[in-house]
């Protein structure tokens, strides 16, 4: 899928998506392909966030909590 993004780019097939609104101060965007629900693009970031933030945890105690993150269901 990545090796798409740039002919993509190029011809006008993906289109830049906030993930907020205006009212707050969140610089977070994902491409999204035109035509598509916001809700694709925006399950694939929050599914690499989770994945990121699960290996933060499991590597970085936060308040000495060593307990891991449950795992992500389907």
């Amino acid at each position: 899928m990545q090796g798409s993004i740039p002919g993509d780019l190029a011809s006008g097939r993906l289109a830049w998506l906030p993930l907020g609104h205006a009212e707050t101060l969140s610089q977070i965007c994902s491409y999204q392909r035109v035509g598509q629900t916001a809700g694709v693009a925006t399950r694939m970031f929050v599914d690499v966030l989770d994945d990121v933030l699960a290996a933060m945890h499991l590597t970085t105690p936060v308040s000495g909590d060593r307990t891991p993150l449950p795992a992500r269901g389907p």
